[in-house]
């Protein structure tokens, strides 16, 4: 016979954190941990979305998850990537986003922020989704307030990553780059939670549309920007005035020539239409047909990105600064060209035999450079030639994308290593000559430190002075050690100190008219000769270790 089990009048103990959810708990996560949703004391915290089971509990056995759970939704990343900063140029923006829960399967996105395009208002706005099977019920543009407004049908609720992309016109003006707002308006829901609904909200700061018009000195005629001597040359893009060097004239896609004045159109065989590629635990290739483009290692991104390869057969401008190079391949656009790389990608270009042999008989390198917007110069990062499939490539490492050209040139002093900066060679200087020094005769030396120590005295002193040179003198003729003792006897250690002999008046002639007139004084000590200890008084050998009496000895 079942018994119908009451939830209200279950006996089961009411312990928070075990897990067991009971009438009198808000809530139980089978933990007393705060700030997982569901804090130490059984209470939904602010923001929370709590799980709870409709059905009864048949059993006080706690369970290891419980029959609720608490959590924050929330956004475990957001991003806006773009491929062009180019004043009024068509700048494709990828949007992507995921979520640490499932999301509905009518997804409500609005992004706001988008403010100072040239996009006028659209209620059918084009919106590229990437991710299979997913539909555009509505996307709706209003450029004044700069938003986009989407609705996405996925079909079944979201588990995993939203991507798509859409074109803006970037203004023609200078402004800095947007922050940018984003909601996902009622895409977490349940039907057995705290809430039957949760929005989800973040943002994305300075990371697209910021445009910059240099201002330069030379006004604008018929409807063209102008640069060079004496304002002669016109440019079809934006003249860009760098701190040091000439201005110059930035080109958009697909546009090249000192004056941006050629148009070339991409080589469709060659080139990559723009693709998702997703993180992986092996290296992925975007290639053309000819092997142009990128292989992205592990580790070299964390969340999926668009990445097109564009190649032009053409050769890239060059400014007479950099007159040593010589273009020896394609031009070849990466994109998006916004993107940091975790970890170096290679780069890698087709060239010929031919280029080679000639770029070794002028004596010059091969190197891939990329287009410094800064500067108008081409940078340098190495290049090493590898043969794949048995054909040449130029391949280089990078951690960006940019525009990019196989070119020969004079050996440079640095090659970068790293496409965002150059570094020239560590350079170590010479350790330093060691010391001089200089040896003075000990004698010499001891001499002057007794008479810089007599004159101190005073004048008494003299006298020392006179025996001290004597003294040394004798010393360096007969090379006997010499003692010196005190001139007081004390007992039968103590040794008699003979008188010193007359000193020639003319070894001190400098010195008679000092020394005459003045008493005898006795001096503070005297040298004396200490004769070595026989044999028998020397005491037993020991193997203890003894002290070396020195060759002067002060009393």
């Amino acid at each position: 016979i079942s018994q119908r089990f009451i939830v209200g009048e279950a006996a089961c103990p009411a312990v928070c954190g075990d897990g067991l959810k009971l009438p009198s708990e808000g809530c139980d996560d089978g933990n007393d941990r705060d700030g997982d949703g569901c804090s130490s004391r059984c209470e939904v915290e602010a923001r929370a979305l709590c799980n709870f089971s409709s059905a009864p509990a048949f059993s006080c056995v706690p369970t290891p998850k419980g029959t609720s759970s608490c959590f924050f939704p929330q956004f475990q990343y957001v991003r806006l990537l773009e491929t062009n900063s180019f004043p009024g140029g068509a700048n494709d923006i990828y949007f992507s986003f995921r979520a640490n829960t499932l999301l509905a399967s009518q997804v409500h996105v609005k992004i706001s922020g988008l403010t100072g395009t040239g996009t006028k208002d659209n209620s059918t706005f084009p919106i590229k989704l990437y991710n299979e099977g997913f539909r555009v019920q509505s996307a709706t543009w209003k450029q004044a307030s700069g938003v986009l407004d989407l609705m996405i049908d996925t079909g079944t609720p979201l588990d995993g990553e939203m991507f798509l992309s859409f074109t803006l016109t970037n203004p023609t003006t200078s402004q800095a780059a947007v922050d940018a707002r984003i909601e996902c308006i009622d895409c977490v829901r349940c039907a057995d939670c705290s809430l039957p609904s949760f929005s989800l909200q973040d943002s994305v700061n300075g990371s697209i549309l910021g445009v910059q018009v240099p201002t330069t000195d030379c006004e604008r005629r018929d409807n063209t920007a102008w640069f060079g001597p004496n304002c002669s040359v016109p440019c079809y893009g934006v003249v860009q005035v760098p701190l040091n060097g000439p201005s110059w004239c930035e080109c958009p896609s697909g546009s090249f020539g000192v004056s941006c004045e050629t148009q070339v159109p991409a080589d469709p065989a060659l080139s990559v239409a723009p693709q998702l590629v997703q993180p992986s635990t092996v290296s992925v290739a975007v290639k053309g047909q000819d092997g142009d483009g990128v292989d992205l290692p592990p580790g070299a991104f964390a969340s999926s990105i668009v990445v097109s390869v564009t190649v032009f057969k053409t050769d890239p401008p060059i400014s007479s600064e950099q007159s040593d190079l010589t273009p020896v391949g394609k031009v070849m656009e990466l994109k998006p060209d916004g993107v940091i790389f975790e970890e170096p990608v290679t780069i890698s270009t087709a060239i010929t035999d031919q280029a080679i042999a000639q770029a070794r008989a002028d004596g010059k390198v091969l190197e891939m450079r990329f287009l410094d917007r800064a500067s108008g110069r081409w940078v340098s990062t190495g290049g090493q030639v590898a043969y794949i499939n048995g054909a040449p490539f130029l391949l280089t490492k990078s951690l960006h994308f940019s525009l990019w050209a196989a070119m020969s040139g004079n050996p440079p002093p640095t090659t970068a290593t790293n496409a965002s900066e150059t570094a020239g060679p560590e350079t170590t200087s010479p350790p330093p000559p060691p010391p001089t020094t200089t040896t003075t005769p000990s004698g010499d030396s001891s001499v002057k430190v007794i008479i810089i120590a007599c004159l101190a005295a005073g004048i008494p002193s003299i006298l020392v002075i006179l025996l001290s040179i004597w003294y040394f003198r004798a010393s360096s003729r007969s090379k006997s050690k010499l003692y010196m003792a005190e001139s007081r006897q004390e007992g039968a250690d103590m040794v008699e100190s003979p008188s010193p002999p007359p000193v020639p008046s003319s070894s001190f002639s400098d010195f008679s008219s000092i020394v005459a007139g003045i008493p005898e004084a006795a001096p503070d000590f005297v040298f004396a000769r200490v004769q070595p200890p026989s044999p028998s008084s020397l005491p037993a050998q020991s193997h203890a270790p003894t002290s070396v009496a020195p060759d002067f000895v002060f009393a």
